[in-house]
């Protein structure tokens, strides 16, 4: 649930305003208190974390050129959806 707002927040300000919440020390410091003592999860859930937020600020982004090029946007949205799974699959 908190992520959840975190990554809807941070990409409605960057959407509005061209920048958006820092999430990688944020969401250190969420699993450093939802995971004491314990950093190999702190750092998996940092990681997981602050990389689905930069994906839906890029996503947002992406389609937000989609528009400015009249690109229709569900063809563009199964375009970012087969790039990020080629690039999970690649990285």
């Amino acid at each position: 649930m908190i992520l959840t707002n975190i990554v809807f927040q941070s990409v409605i300000l960057f959407a509005r305003f061209g920048n958006g919440i820092a999430t990688n020390n944020l969401s250190k410091m969420l699993a450093g208190l939802m995971l004491p003592g314990r950093p190999i999860g702190n750092m998996y859930f940092a990681a997981w974390s602050h990389n689905v937020v930069m994906s839906s600020v890029s996503v947002s982004t992406d389609l937000k050129f989609a528009e400015y090029l009249k690109i229709p946007p569900r063809t563009m949205l199964w375009t970012q959806m087969y790039g990020i799974v080629l690039g999970g699959f690649i990285n």
